[in-house]
């Protein structure tokens, strides 16, 4: 496992490497403004909906149990 980090952190430091010393005549990508909103609306979304549902859960498990 040693060993498997080890070449895992040489293997990244290269990567480094390479983007410093890489092609510079590269234009950056243009941004696509409605990607970006979409995006955003279900990356937000869809974490607003995994907290409802395990409040919802939470709540629900709370319900089934029946007081002795």
């Amino acid at each position: 496992m040693a060993k498997l980090v080890s070449s895992l952190y040489l293997l990244l430091c290269s990567f480094q490497v390479y983007a410093q010393n890489g092609p510079q005549d590269v234009a950056p990508a243009e941004t696509n403004t409605t990607g970006i909103i979409t995006f955003g609306v279900l990356f937000f979304g869809m974490c607003i909906g995994f907290v409802w549902y395990m409040w919802y859960n939470e709540k629900k498990k709370g319900q089934d149990q029946k007081p002795e």
